[in-house]
């Protein structure tokens, strides 16, 4: 018996041991510093490797990336914000056909774009989003804050339902609320406007 709990035990210890860390999204932000000013590049790390959303996304869930980018100008006093800019990306599985999708904001239409596979769609998805700075800043020293937060959008919900109430509640009840995280503010490093 004692034989049985020392093995039980070394298998315990090695188990956890050599557990590999599971992935957990994160932001990436970094600037492209060939350009003058340097643009903002950003994308969502290991979104499609975190068990979380992972999971969220074959329970058919939609994943919903929204994104806040704010350029800063720094004073002596106070930071100077410019106006946000402010957009969300959407993940969904098409369980039927078992297809992925990707839609992003694109002018008046949205573009959505359709992967065979998880692996497909995991390359896009920690592809660099670029955004342009503007060439017309005041000279002065200059960084951009990111806020990503993710949540989830149960398939029959739709955008802005103006049904609520008690349908809504319920909804909410049967299918739960799913996952949401606000992942840590990005902040880049200053660049130099002359």
């Amino acid at each position: 018996m004692r034989r049985a709990l020392y093995l039980l035990a070394a298998v315990f210890v090695g188990a956890v041991a050599t557990a590999p860390a599971q992935a957990r999204a994160r932001v990436a932000v970094r600037l492209d510093t060939r350009t003058s000013p340097p643009n903002l590049l950003v994308h969502v790390s290991d979104l499609l490797d975190d068990p979380v959303w992972l999971d969220a996304l074959h329970s058919a869930y939609r994943i919903r990336v929204h994104w806040r980018v704010q350029l800063w100008r720094s004073r002596a006093i106070l930071d100077s914000p410019q106006p946000p800019i402010e957009w969300d990306d959407i993940i969904s599985q098409v369980p039927v056909l078992d297809v992925y999708t990707y839609t992003e904001p694109g002018g008046s239409t949205p573009m959505t774009t359709r992967f065979d596979t998880l692996d497909l769609l995991k390359a896009w998805v920690q592809q660099d989003v670029q955004l342009n700075t503007p060439t017309d800043l005041a000279p002065g020293t200059w960084y951009y804050i990111v806020d990503v937060s993710l949540s989830t959008v149960a398939p029959d919900q739709r955008s802005g339902s103006a049904g609520g109430g008690l349908s809504e509640a319920l909804q909410r009840f049967i299918l739960g609320g799913g996952p949401k995280q606000d992942l840590s503010r990005a902040r880049t490093v200053d660049f130099t406007i002359r």
